[in-house]
């Protein structure tokens, strides 16, 4: 039996991975753990001062204060380990209290204008109490997320077999914010595995979200917060029965669906439908659920794709699907698909390099030197690619592997282009004379001229970015996480 517990133990685990992958907020923790990571801090730097010089030239006094400090460091790790202890024993008292209650935050999303929720930042309690509950989904529901890549390397593989199929492309409208609570309840009341507790929380988060929910624009008693994590989970719950219904009949060759993003493949039509009528009743379905697919004629997310029917002239199409556009042309019975990069993602890496450079002139006023360095750092983010080594153990991202699957790479030289008609722009203030500027800027752009995006692509030039680094980089470039 899965220990479900909101306990310290659990709460310390969580602690750990959390870390590992540098998602714990230092304002979490208690004011005693991090007075003592700052002296380990310190305690390292010293010990780590001393192989400066051979060890067999350190003196007497060297070596004794060499083993000093090694005694102090341990003393500090176990003070570490004890501050932790104490720490989650507090977080554990707090949650099982029966006056604590789990709370939401919400805030617009300026992107698609829908408001998200989050918990505090800084609130110890609601932070494990979310991570602890999201961890007992998980493993009594079995549900994740699909792998975007695994999906679009599929869908490559059965998009350029020249069989005859039918492909449907659409989107759940509102995905989040329409799952019916009393049907999703059902299903989790229904699980005997998740505990009692788990089940009382996700109602009181339910509760919380109807109390701050926008209730002109969504009624009572449908809807999961987004933006929190849990919400992932629960709306993978709703989904399992349409999903294994969808894929069970015998017309369908693939299908899959990331969140709310929906790609169908098919062999065949039943006797008697047309593509346009097998959507239709594929929208009942999904009305009955409380959930609604985008209308062909009024979304650009929405397309039916004939390439079953024998055409005397070539089919050509052009469909999105999880960052990739897809070009699709039939030409008599041969199917030939090129991944290309999407016009979205293309304004994205224009934005990111006028904003590394928009970071640079701001922060040339302070520290020309770091500005220097940032803007390089910025620059090789944005061209080249990272391995996420405390996150997942062997996972890389990056302009290769967030695009690997690309067919058509003729974006990346006019990216280049674009980049080297940048100028920096260093304060002014910090030079002599204009010459002086000059040739500061003549030496900064010989270093950005080194940088070509379609070989760093070709190549999959690594790059080495602390977990703190990525983060900064992150806030400078706009990056959401």
């Amino acid at each position: 039996m899965l220990d479900q517990s909101f306990s310290a133990k659990n709460f310390e685990e969580i602690f750990n991975i959390e870390n590992r992958r540098g998602n714990i907020n230092p304002d979490l923790l208690s004011s005693d753990y991090k007075l003592i990571i700052e002296k380990l801090i310190f305690l390292n730097e010293k010990q780590k001062s001393f192989f400066s010089k051979k060890k067999s030239d350190w003196t007497e006094d060297e070596k004794f204060e060499f083993e000093c400090l090694k005694i102090d460091i341990q003393e500090e790790q176990k003070r570490k380990q004890e501050a932790l202890k104490n720490y989650f024993q507090e977080t554990e008292e707090g949650v099982n209290q029966s006056s604590f209650r789990l709370r939401l935050k919400t805030k617009k999303d300026n992107k698609n204008e829908k408001d998200l929720f989050y918990i505090e930042p800084n609130d110890c309690l609601q932070f494990f109490t979310f991570k602890c509950l999201q961890r007992n989904i998980h493993r009594t529901f079995k549900v994740k997320q699909a792998n975007r890549h695994a999906i679009m390397t599929q869908l490559k593989l059965l998009l350029n077999e020249s069989l005859p199929k039918y492909i449907i492309r659409t989107d759940i409208t509102g995905f989040f914010e329409f799952i019916p609570q009393d049907k999703l309840l059902v299903k989790i009341d229904n699980n005997t595995l998740l505990s009692n507790k788990s089940k009382a929380f996700i109602k009181a988060i339910l509760n919380e979200y109807e109390s701050l929910k926008d209730k002109t624009l969504f009624g009572p008693g449908i809807g999961v917060p987004r933006g929190v994590g849990i919400s992932s989970f629960l709306s993978e719950i709703y989904m399992k029965d349409i999903d294994k219904e969808i894929n069970t009949r015998k017309e369908v060759l693939y299908y899959v669906r990331y969140v709310d993003d929906i790609f169908i493949i098919l062999a065949s039509l039943p006797d008697g439908q047309s593509l346009d009528t097998y959507y239709n009743k594929l929208k009942v379905l999904f009305e009955k659920q409380g959930l609604e697919l985008k209308d062909v004629k009024n979304s650009d997310k929405c397309q039916l794709i004939d390439l079953y029917t024998e055409s005397s002239k070539p089919i050509v199409c052009k469909v999105k699907y999880l960052g990739y556009q897809l070009k699709i042309k039939k030409d008599n019975k041969v199917i030939n698909t090129i991944y290309d990069i999407t016009t979205e993602k293309k304004l994205k890496f224009i934005k990111r390099i006028k904003l590394a450079f928009t970071h640079y002139e701001t922060e040339s006023k302070h520290d020309i030197k770091q500005a220097r360095y940032n803007l390089l750092d910025c620059l090789n983010y944005i061209s080249g690619n990272y391995r996420l080594s405390k996150y997942k153990s062997g996972v890389k991202a990056g302009i290769y592997y967030s695009n690997d699957l690309l067919d058509n790479t003729n974006f990346f030289p006019e990216l280049t282009k674009c980049l080297l008609k940048k100028t920096p722009n260093p304060y002014v203030g910090l030079f002599k004379t204009e010459t002086e500027r000059e040739i500061y800027i003549k030496k900064l752009k010989k270093q950005i001229s080194k940088i070509d995006f379609l070989e760093r692509w070709n190549k999959r030039q690594m790059y080495d970015f602390s977990v703190s680094r990525l983060k900064e980089i992150g806030q400078w470039l706009n990056i959401e996480k």
